[in-house]
């Protein structure tokens, strides 16, 4: 069953990068490429799926992914691995936007708490929706004043109009 795909995929195949719709290679080969989107699969860092982190690795698997994620002109599409990296690197994926464009009374993204945004805050802090190779999503939203305080400091404060506005919401 395996190895008809194989053939088909092989059939398929040409030598030009230039022509192609999908390139499959390694991160190792694409150094020195660009391309539009890199999708980056999940067998880098073997171990992190058990609790290892990136500091566990060598030097030359670290530059390996950085290879990898650089290779991206316009779109990355991460993986686990890469979100988990990110994230111990406090990369949270948030923005600031105005409070007129949340159009409905939000749930806070992190506790779950219904946000309450009075006094009006000039901005309002979003976490991005996230979709990862294989269009796992993962759902973004709103912080309440308080978790954009605890989890972002140096953008939650931009969120209390006063001090009462991050100590008792949600």
């Amino acid at each position: 069953m395996l190895q008809p795909r194989i053939e088909k995929i092989k059939s398929k195949a040409i030598s030009n990068l230039q022509q192609a719709d999908i390139i499959f290679t390694t991160a190792h080969k694409a150094k020195g490429l660009e391309f539009d989107t890199v999708r980056v699969t999940d067998d880098f860092l073997g171990g992190t799926e058990m609790g290892m982190t990136i500091h566990d690795h060598g030097e030359d698997e670290k530059n390996l992914v950085y290879v990898a994620v650089s290779r991206a002109k316009r779109c990355l599409q991460l993986n686990n691995t890469i979100l988990g990296i990110l994230a111990s690197r406090k990369e949270h994926f948030v923005k600031a936007v105005s409070p007129k464009d949340v159009s409905q009374t939000p749930v806070c993204v992190s506790c779950r708490g219904q946000v309450d945004f009075s006094p009006q805050p000039h901005v309002v802090i979003q976490k991005e929706d996230i979709t990862l190779g294989g269009n796992v999503r993962i759902a973004g939203g709103i912080f309440c004043p308080t978790c954009a305080l605890k989890k972002i400091p140096h953008l939650g404060c931009l969120v209390c109009v006063d001090n009462d506005s991050c100590s008792s919401s949600s």
